[in-house]
């Protein structure tokens, strides 16, 4: 996702994006143990 680079590339020191990387690890992985 080239979105995705940009934002991590562009935020990757801000609390809320490092807290959305989470989220979205996350939820990724989830959705493909599933």
């Amino acid at each position: 996702m080239p979105t995705w680079s940009n934002y991590m590339l562009m935020d990757a020191t801000s609390p809320l994006m490092e807290y959305l990387m989470l989220f979205h690890d996350y939820t990724m992985l989830i959705l493909l143990s599933i």
